[in-house]
């Protein structure tokens, strides 16, 4: 792929991505992956269903991992960083 060719698809993706009902967050990202998507399901059923019609057929997914998250604590604000 050109350079501009590789960030169309990219941008393609980032968008199909975006309009899956069960994505709950997109990111661009640095490393081996392009991305890391965020997505609810109910069970592992559904991520399975999900990753077979949604991913795996998609022309520009070369690779997939997943990862389930058993617990996350968030921080409800940002951190006051400026001082």
């Amino acid at each position: 792929f050109s350079s501009h060719t590789e960030a169309y698809a990219m941008t393609m993706f980032y968008e199909y991505t975006r309009n899956l009902k069960e994505v709950i967050a997109v990111y661009h990202v640095t490393g081996e992956a392009d991305f890391l998507v965020h997505v609810g399901v109910r069970d592992t059923e559904h991520l399975r269903d999900l990753l077979m019609d949604a991913f795996t057929t998609h022309k520009d997914v070369a690779h997939l991992e997943t990862s389930l998250v058993f617990r996350a604590d968030r921080h409800p604000a940002l951190p006051d960083l400026l001082d």
